[in-house]
């Protein structure tokens, strides 16, 4: 899906890795750890398995008390693309509080096992991939590269990280999945933990099987899972739901004792400076209103966001006095130093922990401190809970008006509390609406497009922070790009505007284009026809054509999304086109569209669309994606105008007068046929029926037993023979009914093809109809009368002087 404008939302990620290196140490595996094999048998087949290779075996084992985690895996080579696959070990660890023993490196060829154990050399690499979001990880993995890894090789290894980030000091947390994205052969898990401790652990699926046994003064849980089916991941899966059976384990048996870790945590006494810069900010006669916004800009915006997220500065936040001394700080600092700031003034102000991606699922796991990768802001004031973002910056409006990310549920980190609370976000403000002006009056000179977008809430904020970090040249040349898709000549015919307005939160840009050769000669279909091609392109930054597969899981939806589009186009000359609105509305959203002729030559479309929630359920994906495919479809509009013109003033001209023909053979109220009919099982041609006469009432065909068909109260041609009058004639030159496609689809297709010609002093006169309607129901027969009828009803209220061209 293509959006007009996208800002990533910037978290402070939990990275465990460090600045510095060890070198692996090469050792034997505990004597705790239980010798498992991979199954010499498997009923894997090379056609279940993505990218060549699989594991035979996934077999980790953990002592949470010694902080020691032993994986072991053996992979199945299947090709020679799996082979390159596999040739390599990477192993990410932080040096600071962690080592790791390397025990083995096993190919297992034809039988027979050669051991390389004593040829694997590591090459630590540094990686800092987050840099472009200003965090700093350390992050450093051991990469060993294996040679001579063939196809039909078993590729085992097994090494053992030892070492827990002292910041959770005694607190463990340990959570592994329990399938891939492959099938798996065997996947084994043992967890160690004193019997004398209380854990408490949790598995997803109930179907796991689960043996707890004693080990000398331990307790053990194994998982033995063999003949594991693939996991089909489905993009479209919100990153809340996780598609895989996974097991957790935690030494925190609740919430309330996560939060006296937290409280040691964030207890930072050091703060005197923070009365120096409150002194610094605020004017002698400031409001306590006044000084909540200036500490949330304050620190949102002098206090530049940057991450040293190593060792236990991936969990422990600097002081307030450190954070101001350096002038930045991730989201656990920042927020650290606003709560302060907001105590200092007397407000209940704390940190509150959230995780980005679990959002309120987060409630679904065991209590653990590593659940948490985000920090924000809760504070009180009269009455009322208001959530800030520090991470954010340059947003507009106030702290009544913040737009802050829905989180879902938080941990405020403060005396007393036992639980996750509910963030209850609504934002009701942000919203894009668009203002489109399109000048297409010239068949020859280039068209005039202005546009003009205004953004509210959190749609500005991104903007404003857009703009913080590019040019105005570069946003406006992104824009451009945007808009060319449609119109591939278009350029610039005056610089972008920008009108912030910080204090509301309101953001306008004003676009100005012109468009040469707007109008397109000659287009197939449409030839000796001037025709637009018209898109509104933003919805399709909202709305794009999807595949209506069956979903096993949830459906993500960007909401809270308000989306309004309101395009004017003024034309060269007249049109005819009757007023069309559609809504559709359904349990993810609700869209609709107004095409409406204002003034002969103006045409204003209006397009709306706002969510309903944020993931779809997987039994109401398929109807909310075949609306979204309709509105998709029927999105285009082609506006089109005949090239040669005539003047017809003071014609006798009567639309109820015709002359019926069938391919150039006059009928005159005589028989009548339609091409053929095509039912599911055999085409039936020449059906033949009869053409009726009554003024003002369109048509209604009739096809009765599935072959015969009727066309009714057609065209009065009764005053034919009255000499004052100019005859039209109407040839239809084809009039297919089409059935096989109900097949599938339910619905009906008729493909039509008119021609209405007249001679007025020597020459001839032509306008040609040629075009495909569906309907969609259960009654053939209903779907049918409705195309024709539709068909017909189209061609005349078409008809007009403009329309006709001289044919000779």
């Amino acid at each position: 899906m293509i959006k007009k404008f996208v800002l990533p939302l910037i978290i402070c990620l939990v990275i465990n890795d460090s600045f510095g290196q060890a070198d692996i140490q090469f050792e034997q595996k505990g004597s705790w750890i239980d010798d498992i094999a991979a199954p010499e048998t498997s009923e894997v087949s090379k056609y279940d398995v993505k990218s060549g290779a699989y594991y035979k075996l996934i077999d980790y084992q953990v002592d949470l008390d010694k902080s020691s985690y032993y994986s072991h895996f053996v992979f199945n080579v299947l090709s020679s693309g799996g082979a390159s696959n596999v040739s390599r070990i990477e192993i990410s660890y932080d040096s600071s509080y962690q080592v790791v023993q390397f025990h083995k490196l096993v190919i297992h060829r034809r039988g027979e096992q050669i051991d390389r154990t004593s040829e694997v050399t590591f090459e630590y690499i540094k990686n800092e991939q987050q840099l472009q979001s200003n965090i700093y990880t350390g992050d450093v993995t051991a990469l060993a590269v294996l040679e001579d890894i063939r196809k039909d090789d078993w590729v085992e290894f097994s090494y053992t990280v030892v070492g827990n980030n002292p910041v959770f000091k005694k607190g463990r947390y340990f959570m592994t999945i329990l399938d891939d994205i492959n099938p798996v052969d065997r996947l084994f898990v043992k967890v160690m933990h004193p019997k004398d401790e209380k854990y408490n652990y949790r598995i997803s699926d109930e179907t796991v099987s689960v043996d707890e046994t004693e080990e000398n003064e331990n307790m053990a849980i194994r998982i033995d899972r063999q003949h594991i089916d693939a996991v089909d991941l489905e993009e479209t899966t919100p990153s809340w739901i996780i598609p895989f059976k996974y097991f957790e384990i935690s030494n925190s048996t609740s919430w309330a004792e996560v939060n006296d870790w937290a409280m040691e945590l964030f207890d930072k006494k050091d703060s005197d400076a923070v009365d120096e810069v409150l002194a610094e900010l605020f004017y002698p006669d400031y409001t306590q209103e006044e000084k909540i916004n200036a500490i949330i800009d304050f620190v949102q915006d002098e206090i530049r966001y940057m991450g040293i997220e190593t060792g236990m500065g991936s969990i422990m936040p600097f002081s307030p006095n450190q954070v101001l001394k350096q002038r930045f700080g991730d989201c656990k600092d920042k927020s650290l130093l606003m709560a302060t700031m907001m105590r200092k003034i007397g407000l209940e102000c704390y940190p509150a922990l959230v995780n980005s991606v679990l959002m309120e699922k987060i409630e679904n796991h065991v209590p653990g401190g590593s659940m948490f990768d985000h920090v924000i802001v809760n504070f009180k004031y009269q009455g009322n809970d208001y959530w800030v973002d520090p991470t954010f910056s340059y947003q507009g409006g106030d702290y009544k008006t913040l737009t802050t990310f829905d989180y879902g549920l938080a941990l405020i980190v403060t005396e007393g509390t036992t639980k996750l609370t509910d963030l209850g976000i609504e934002d009701n403000s942000s919203s894009t609406n668009i203002e489109e002006y399109l000048n297409v009056s010239s068949y020859t000179q280039p068209g005039k497009m202005k546009v003009t977008t205004t953004l509210r809430g959190s749609r500005a904020d991104y903007t404003r922070q857009i703009l913080e970090y590019y040019s105005l040249k570069e946003l406006a040349d992104y824009y451009k790009s945007y808009y060319s898709r449609l119109f591939p000549t278009l350029y610039e015919e005056n610089r972008m505007k920008v009108n912030d307005d910080i204090e509301s939160n309101q953001m306008t840009t004003i676009e100005e284009y012109l468009i040469p050769d707007i109008w397109k000669e000659n287009q197939e279909g449409y030839e000796g026809k001037y025709t637009l091609n018209y898109h509104p392109i933003n919805v399709y930054s909202y709305l794009s054509a999807l595949s209506c597969e069956k979903k096993n899981q949830p459906v993500f939806q960007s909401h809270p999304t308000r989306f309004r589009q309101h395009t004017t186009i003024d034309f060269v000359e007249g049109l005819n086109i009757e007023t069309e609105e559609k809504t559709v509305d359904n349990v993810a959203f609700t869209f609709t569209k107004k095409v409406e002729l204002v003034e002969p030559t103006k045409v204003i479309l209006e397009y709306s669309y706002e969510t309903k929630l944020k993931e779809i359920d997987p039994e109401d994906f398929s109807k909310v994606c075949q609306d979204i495919n309709e509105i998709v479809d029927n999105i285009p509009i082609i506006f089109y105008f005949p090239k040669q013109k005539f003047n017809l003033e003071n014609l006798p001209f009567d639309l109820d007068l015709f002359e019926i023909n069938l391919k150039n053979e006059p009928l005159t109220n005589q028989g009548y046929f339609i091409d053929s009919v095509e039912n599911k099982v055999v085409t039936f041609n020449n059906i033949v029926g009869i053409v009726s006469v009554e003024k003002e009432d369109v048509t209604a065909a009739v096809l009765k037993d599935g072959i015969e068909a009727h066309l009714i109260k057609f065209l009065d041609s009764s005053q034919s023979k009255e000499s004052n009058y100019t005859p039209l004639k109407l040839t239809v030159n084809k009039l297919q009914v089409n059935e096989k496609v109900r097949k599938k689809t339910q619905k009906a297709q008729l493909d039509f093809d008119y021609t209405v010609t007249f001679r007025k002093e020597g020459k001839s006169f032509e306008y040609q109809l040629r075009g495909s309607l569906e309907s969609e129901g259960q009654n053939a027969r209903e779907l049918h009368e409705k195309n024709i009828r539709n068909s017909l009803k189209q061609l005349l209220s078409g008809l007009s002087p403009d329309v006709f061209q001289v044919i000779d």
